[in-house]
């Protein structure tokens, strides 16, 4: 199977917009250029391992956020449900509302509601 880089580096494109920051604000917090993020979100070329990581960590993403489109299985409908209410939340945000999910599973399983 091959590699599209077009739609690596248009999920790379996606979450830095979503998360409202510019090309440079990424290349310096992942430790690159803006010429290599440009280059990465047109899908010019590949990235090493240590790049990927480091453009998800700063993105606040997983490489699979960035690889999914490259995967042979489709990701079920609750992860992509997930990134439409968490994608664009803060770390504070993030945390609050999983610690409210987690009560709800609680009260869930503890009540038998289905």
């Amino acid at each position: 199977m091959a590699i599209d880089y077009r739609k690596i580096g248009a999920k790379i494109q996606y979450f830095r917009t979503l998360r409202g920051t510019s090309q440079e604000n990424l290349a310096e917090a992942a430790a690159v250029s803006r010429v290599t993020i440009s280059n990465l979100e047109r899908g010019e070329f590949g990235m090493t391992l240590e790049t990927l990581i480091a453009i998800a960590n700063a993105l606040r993403i997983t490489a699979d956020d960035i690889l999914a489109d490259n995967l042979s299985e489709e990701r079920p409908s609750a992860l992509n449900a997930h990134f439409d209410i968490f994608g664009d939340c803060t770390k504070d945000e993030t945390d609050f509302l999983i610690a409210i999910l987690q009560s709800t599973k609680q009260v869930i399983r503890k009540f038998h509601i289905s």
